[in-house]
């Protein structure tokens, strides 16, 4: 049968200069970011290099944000290298550069000038932290030396000026530590480093560095994304029309055994030593007031602005996934689904077309049709949103672990409420599950079908239990995080990790 391909195969479609998502990078950048910044903008890498709190860990030898008020007295020091910014930027547009260069340029000054934007303005509210995990507060007035480059970089790239998780803290910001190294021996979390940091220490290269390990399988993912479309599209007329929806479950299954290693590339008591600097404005007017001022940024006009936060929310896995197995469509209609769809614009625009054309693929091939009259199929795709399910419980157990243990901030970094943005998720995940296993009719399944069907039932029933339990928790402003993570019993994601 004749056909005209999808919109997600055709990956020329989504290639930025820095991103081409498709079967070969995944959501991977296309080639690794740069390093460091050439001239002329050698002060801002200097001060890049001297920032950590921690330059040596095992020395106690700090860097600029270890003491208090030092990374104002820096900023002071820097010139505006805006014209500077401005020549990278017009040489990316116009081609006088190879395009894909000045690209790679133009998103490590963003990068680069993120991290000096939240150095300077959260050191005060690092630095202000009080007993129990309560924050100081923030400044907020960014002087023109970092806003005006940091917006020119912004607006080249489509992005808000602000630390994103794409450009700047996660996936434009590895290197790796041997790149002789091939496969998952590459790309694990062991052998990346960042090329910019905050705490500097090994649990902040762990924590972000581990996003970008488990990105390493999107490859495989956006593969089998494109064999799902494109077998409903012939109507499942291949000879295995399970066989794409098996490697999307694949592709899942090694996207969770990589993210429940965070629990040992990064220790729960160690996040609070990084989190404040990946705080965004929105949502945190107990840092920032009603927002940051823009130096010198004409079209702000002196306006106190807000931007969401760096967050892993911002990444792509979870949110594609939520599109293509239907998830989306399951969500309440509340202010948390806000949120959610609020973060998507916080994505490289290149990221957000693929999004908006996996949906039209889907539409236009009637995946949900498709699933539902193939029962062996919907088991599987209920399996992938089981997946998906088990990524959102890590995310909410790393949440009750890393987070409630150790600070009652009641913002997550993006910006949204942290008890109750993911169990939103989750039960959306729930909703579609029960949609998939309605249509894998058990009396059409295999014996070896069936039993699969009746364990993803009985687990998403004890899944459920267990939310509604820790929700009850929650409802006391005075909860002990430790009942509500001992209500995982058995469902343990860090047990599952080993």
């Amino acid at each position: 049968m004749s056909r005209s391909p999808c919109l997600i195969e055709q990956e020329d479609r989504y290639d930025d200069g820095i991103f081409r998502i498709g079967r070969k990078h995944g959501f991977l950048p296309q080639r690794s970011p740069l390093v460091r910044l050439p001239d002329p903008f050698g002060p801002v890498q200097s001060l890049l290099d001297d920032m950590p709190v921690w330059l040596d860990v095992e020395t106690g030898r700090k860097g600029v944000l270890g003491t208090p008020g030092l990374i104002a007295e820096r900023v002071a020091q820097l010139p505006n290298l805006v014209d500077d910014v401005s020549r990278v930027v017009t040489a990316s547009q116009t081609r006088l550069l190879n395009d894909r260069e000045a690209s790679r340029l133009v998103q490590a000054l963003f990068r680069g000038y993120g991290f000096l934007t939240s150095a300077y303005l959260l050191e005060s509210a690092h630095h202000g932290t009080q007993a129990g995990g309560a924050y100081g507060k923030a400044r907020n007035v960014l002087p023109a030396a970092l806003a005006q480059p940091l917006v020119m970089a912004a607006d080249a790239l489509g992005m808000p000026p602000w630390l994103d998780y794409h450009h700047s803290y996660s996936l434009g910001n590895f290197v790796h530590r041997d790149s002789t190294l091939h496969g998952e021996d590459l790309w694990h979390w062991k052998n990346l480093e960042m090329a910019c940091r905050f705490s500097g220490t090994s649990d902040e290269t762990g924590f972000i560095m581990l996003h970008v390990q488990i990105n390493q399988h999107t490859a495989a993912l956006l593969g089998a994304f494109q064999d799902v479309l494109r077998d409903a599209q012939l109507g499942g007329e291949s000879e295995n029309p399970a066989g794409p929806w098996q490697r999307l479950l694949r592709a899942l299954e090694h996207i969770n055994r990589s993210r429940r290693e965070m629990w040992r590339a990064s220790r729960p008591e160690r996040y609070n030593d990084f989190r404040v600097f990946i705080m965004g404005i929105t949502g945190n007017e107990a840092l920032f007031g009603p927002g940051v001022v823009y130096q010198g940024v004409k079209k702000f006009g002196e306006k106190p602005m807000q931007f969401r936060g760096q967050t892993g929310a911002q990444d792509d896995i979870v949110p594609a996934c939520d599109i293509l197995l239907g998830i989306d469509d399951t969500y309440p209609t509340n202010d948390l689904t806000d949120y959610l769809r609020d973060l998507r614009q916080y994505r490289p625009p290149v990221v957000q077309k693929w999004f908006e054309d996996v949906r039209k693929d889907r539409d236009a091939v009637e995946l949900d049709k498709f699933v539902a009259s193939e029962p062996s199929v919907a088991l599987i795709a209920a399996a992938c949103v089981e997946q998906i399910t088990l990524f959102r419980i890590g995310h909410w157990q790393f949440v009750q672990k890393y987070i409630l243990s150790h600070t009652r901030h009641a913002t997550a970094t993006g910006g949204t409420p942290i008890t109750s943005w993911l169990p939103n998720q989750i039960d959306a995940c729930f909703a579609r599950m029960d949609q998939l296993l309605k249509y894998a009719d058990p009396s059409k399944l295999s014996a070896s079908e069936r039993r699969w069907h009746a364990n993803m039932s009985q687990r998403t029933h004890e899944r459920r239990r267990i939310l509604a339990e820790q929700r009850a928790l929650l409802e006391n402003p005075a909860f002990d995080p430790r009942e509500i993570y001992a209500r995982n019993a058995g469902h343990e994601d860090v047990a599952i990790a080993g």
